[in-house]
């Protein structure tokens, strides 16, 4: 038996027992659903491909942030000891620039490193297969 309801928003829907349709403008989509039938299930995953991109972008950006935290803690301690110098009492010592290069140093570098990790993961899986996991869901 097949009920429909008010659209939400432009989305219109209906359903049956197991199937749901979602439509808006031309476009629908088809989604097969099921109810578990016990209070617990496991349900084993696998992870097909992995986006080199994405990845690798928030990976980068993360380590950015965290490598700019750390530089930016050096850069003031550093400016802070007494510079050396040499005999004509010129400073010698590393500039504070090279210290913030860090962070778009791990940023390059770990975009980098991760996108070749997902690329050569996902070219893997066809042979080798995923990674899997379990999920627990509870059932109401």
């Amino acid at each position: 038996m097949l009920a429909s309801s008010e659209p939400q928003s432009n989305w219109a829907f209906a359903w049956c027992d197991n199937v749901r349709i979602f439509h808006m403008g031309k476009s629908a989509i088809l989604i097969w659903t099921f109810k578990l039938q016990h209070s617990k299930k496991n349900m084993r995953i696998q992870i097909t491909r992995l986006s080199p991109h994405q990845n690798a972008k928030v990976f980068g950006i993360l380590m950015a942030v965290c490598s700019l935290i750390f530089a930016i803690q050096m850069a003031f301690s550093l400016w802070l000891l007494p510079q050396p110098v040499d005999a004509a009492v010129n400073t010698i010592g590393t500039s504070m620039f090279v210290l913030l290069l860090f962070p778009i140093i791990y940023l390059v570098m770990s975009y980098a490193m991760v996108w070749v990790a997902c690329s050569i993961y996902n070219r893997a899986f066809r042979h080798i297969g995923g990674i899997e996991f379990d999920q627990h869901t509870d059932g109401a």
